[in-house]
């Protein structure tokens, strides 16, 4: 399971959580971005994503 990723776009609260690191009790790790900041998918971290482009 290592390496994937969920992202959940939060429209009410203007941001994009992504959790990872999967285990049977949930995920370890779970990170939660807002306007102007960037983020990258775990498999392209070169990519860079902006949550403005997310939350037109």
């Amino acid at each position: 399971m290592a390496g994937e990723e969920v992202w959940l776009v939060d429209i009410h609260e203007q941001c994009v959580e992504v959790f990872s690191k999967p285990t049977a009790d949930g995920y370890q790790k779970i990170q939660k971005f807002r306007r102007g900041e960037s983020l990258a998918i775990q498999a392209f971290g070169d990519v860079k994503i902006f949550v403005d482009e997310i939350l037109r």
